[in-house]
């Protein structure tokens, strides 16, 4: 699949879509995976051109979980342009929701995340470590993206750029449903969530992968339908939320009730986050602005850590509103910024 742009500018700002594949032990399905191209230091929504070439290499398919690889991003200059990039320009590229490297992109290990190889199909590549200076330099890294500086330009040939995705513990990439749901919950954003959607969507995005903050000890193994008297479904359609459940990460309430279809507040739903991360370093005393809040006592410590740890940034003046209810916009950014931390 190649998208060709106007030899106009110096860089690009497109998405190439590469088809994958996904399975799981219930459903099989597919969906796109766009990789957004950008010049960073373009303000951000601005339509850009440039006279680059993307190409996906290869196509594998892809489950969730760890290490999994996608094909290779090409950027490749234009025939006839004799360098269509300079020494000082910058290229990010950025994974959807749902996606993101192994381990974050840095100084030492971006060699695992992009190449300029010398030769592509017997054409030199006019990105070369010459002169003591590299052919690209790294500028920064996220968990879903990584900045890149043009370093050397020189000769004949034409320039070649590859982002992979494919080193083990590196540019392999953490697969989630995230991206799944992230779609359809910003159809309406300001909808608010049932308790029941909310802990199966976490379900869905946190339990898949190993390397999962913390692995809670069994404490309760009876079905849920045991348990808590209002839930209606069958025990098999449970059986993706009950180790929430059974390892105490989620509770009913007083009665025996789940009250699994009202909607969730935002406590409930940073506090379930916050029960799965590591906990505090220190002193782990609650900010006063969460005190005067009035959050529960059995919600506070929960609260503090996804604080701490930058799941939830909270509201311009300090608060995170506890009481208000979850909107489904709301629970996308917390699930996102939980999943890549």
């Amino acid at each position: 699949m190649v998208y060709r742009l106007p030899k106009k500018d110096i860089l690009i700002r497109v998405v190439f879509v590469l088809l994958l594949c996904f399975s799981s032990p219930t459903a099989t399905w597919a969906a796109d995976v766009r990789i957004s191209v950008s010049d960073p230091e373009k303000t951000q929504g601005q339509s850009h051109s440039g006279n680059t070439v993307n190409t996906v290499l290869d196509t594998p398919t892809v489950t969730i979980g760890e290490n999994r690889v996608l094909g290779t991003l090409r950027i490749a200059g234009k025939e006839g342009i004799d360098i269509p990039l300079h020494p000082g320009n910058k290229v990010m590229v950025t994974l959807p929701a749902g996606f993101c490297y192994s381990q974050v992109p840095s100084a030492e290990n971006y060699g695992d995340y992009v190449e300029w190889p010398e030769m592509v199909d017997g054409v030199k590549n006019q990105i070369q470590d010459a002169g003591g200076k590299p052919g690209i330099k790294f500028v920064a890294g996220t968990p879903r993206s990584i900045v890149i500086e043009v370093g050397n330009v020189a000769g004949p040939g034409q320039i070649f750029i590859d982002f992979v995705y494919n080193k083990k513990n590196a540019s392999a990439v953490r697969v989630a449903k995230l991206f799944a749901y992230k779609e359809q919950y910003l159809q309406k954003p300001s909808e608010k969530v049932s308790r029941l959607e909310y802990i199966t969507m976490f379900a869905d995005v946190y339990l898949p992968f190993p390397s999962k903050h913390v692995e809670k000890v069994i404490t309760n193994q009876e079905p849920l339908k045991q348990r808590f008297k209002d839930i209606d479904k069958e025990e098999n359609e449970l059986e993706m939320i009950k180790p929430l459940f059974d390892t105490g990460i989620v509770v009913g309430q007083e009665g025996g009730v789940l009250k699994p279809n009202e909607y969730i507040s935002r406590a409930e739903g940073i506090a379930l986050i916050g029960k799965v991360l590591p906990p505090l370093a220190g002193d782990s005393t609650v900010q006063e602005n969460i005190v005067q809040e009035a959050i529960p006592s059995w919600a506070q410590e929960s609260i503090q850590k996804a604080i701490t740890g930058k799941i939830v940034v909270g509201y311009p003046d300090g608060t995170i509103k506890p009481d208000q209810l979850l909107t489904r916009a709301e629970a996308i950014s917390i699930l996102e910024r939980y999943f890549e931390s």
